[in-house]
């Protein structure tokens, strides 16, 4: 895993790079169970959600053998 960070006077842009399966998260569908309590929620997804409802733009790109979340 590779971690960048790009600092301008008005962005901040983080680049996140794994060598792991392919993985889309924006093709991913979104949780369906936001309303419930923790215990009860599937495992898997909301990590990834929370972060994309989190910032102004999130982009993915495969590039040779890695995943580039932006």
């Amino acid at each position: 895993m590779e971690l960048r960070a790009e600092l301008s006077d008005r962005n901040l842009t983080i680049v996140i790079e794994d060598t792991a399966v392919t993985y889309h998260p924006i093709n991913q569908a979104l949780p369906d169970d936001l309303d419930k309590h923790p215990h009860e929620k599937k495992i898997g997804g909301l990590g990834v959600y929370l972060a994309i409802q989190g910032v102004d733009n999130f982009y993915y790109e495969r590039v040779e053998n890695r995943n580039r979340h932006i």
